[in-house]
């Protein structure tokens, strides 16, 4: 019969097919309802140490240590434009920087 796991696997596939509008229904009112929460939990997913160190690696291919010692090495700046990180954009800054390295 296959194990537990596969059975309501299948289970709960053939309910959300037959009940497609209650369950949508039931998913939009929880998200109103807990709007800000949810959000909250969205938007906080990249704003940790762990979250940020692996955009960093997954679009860059650098770690949080290398980017904060580039971000010493240049007294904040830009090594393009020479703009202090107050003065710009975090993620521009961050893009100017390590396209540098890429280079």
């Amino acid at each position: 019969m296959g194990s537990p796991k596969e059975y309501y696997t299948k289970y709960n596939k053939k309910y959300y097919q037959k009940n497609k509008q209650k369950e949508l229904s039931r998913t939009r009112k929880y998200y109103n309802k807990n709007r800000v929460s949810v959000n909250a939990k969205a938007t906080n997913k990249y704003h940790t140490r762990k979250g940020y160190d692996y955009e960093l690696r997954k679009n860059y291919g650098i770690t949080i240590d290398d980017y904060n010692k580039m971000f010493v090495e240049q007294n904040e700046c830009c090594k393009l434009c020479g703009k202090h990180q107050s003065n710009a954009e975090r993620k521009d800054v961050i893009k100017l920087w390590i396209s540098l390295i890429v280079i």
